[in-house]
C-alpha cells in the first residue's frame, strides 16, 4: 500500500515516515474489511436479484411457448376437421357388471 493519506485517519507522508505506517495501514485495512463485507453483501444482493429476474423471464418465455404450442394444435385440429363430431361419454361401471378389466364401447 503505497497510499500517503488514509481517509479514515487523516494521516500525512510525515506520519508515516515517523512511524504511524503501520497504524494508518491497520485503520485502513479495517475501514476495507467492512466496507468490502458492504460490497460484497451488496454484489450478492445484485446477483440474487439477476438470478431471480433472469429465472422468472425464462418461465415467462416458457409460459409464452406453451400457450403458443397449444393454440397452434387446437388452430390445426380446428381445420383438419377430425374432431368435429367430438363427443364427451359418461362411463358409469356397476359392481353387478364386473366382468374383467375388459371394456368395449361400440358405436
Amino acid at each position: 500500500m503505497v497510499s500517503s493519506a488514509s481517509s479514515s485517519t487523516g494521516s500525512t507522508a510525515s506520519n508515516s515516515v515517523a512511524g504511524g505506517t503501520a497504524s494508518a495501514c491497520s485503520g485502513s485495512n479495517i475501514s476495507r474489511a467492512h466496507s468490502d463485507g458492504n460490497l460484497s453483501s451488496a454484489a450478492e444482493r445484485i446477483r440474487d436479484s439477476k438470478k431471480r429476474s433472469k429465472q422468472r423471464k425464462l418461465q415467462q418465455k416458457a409460459l409464452r411457448k406453451r400457450q403458443l404450442k397449444e393454440q397452434r394444435q387446437a388452430r390445426k385440429e380446428r381445420l383438419s376437421g377430425l374432431f368435429l363430431n367430438e363427443e364427451v361419454l359418461a362411463l358409469r361401471v356397476t359392481e353387478e357388471d364386473d366382468h374383467g378389466d375388459d371394456l368395449d364401447i361400440l358405436m
